[in-house]
């Protein structure tokens, strides 16, 4: 055997070799920006499901408030009342703030892709 055919043999060897690993990372390039759209598409949905569920708790928790209120037209709301109530207003702001920001940085996150 001459060293022009074991270079020859050696050459051929590596280049499957690369074929080969160029082809492996082709496949799992593709399969990973697969699973990447499969993931912001998860992402989306729950992104909106968070927005619905919080406006519906939003809605609900305020439609709370005012049948209370109303229910105490004619009377003075008793202090455990009161207090209640301006919890749940703070913990409604609190709420809408803290899970807008979170929205708000999944959105960012996201269009910076």
């Amino acid at each position: 055997m001459s060293y022009e055919a074991l270079y020859l043999s050696i050459s051929v060897l590596l280049f499957v070799v690369l074929l080969a690993t160029g082809g492996y990372t082709l496949l799992h390039a593709r399969t990973a920006r697969r699973k990447h759209k499969e993931f912001q598409k998860e992402i989306r949905e729950a992104e909106e499901s968070i927005r619905r569920g919080f406006a519906v708790l939003k809605r609900d928790i305020q439609a709370e408030l005012a049948i209370v209120k109303r229910a105490g037209l004619g009377k003075e709301l008793s202090k455990e009342q009161h207090v209640q109530e301006e919890q749940l207003l703070k913990d409604l702001a609190w709420a809408e703030s803290y899970i807008g920001k979170e929205v708000w940085d999944i959105a960012e996150t996201e269009h910076d892709d």
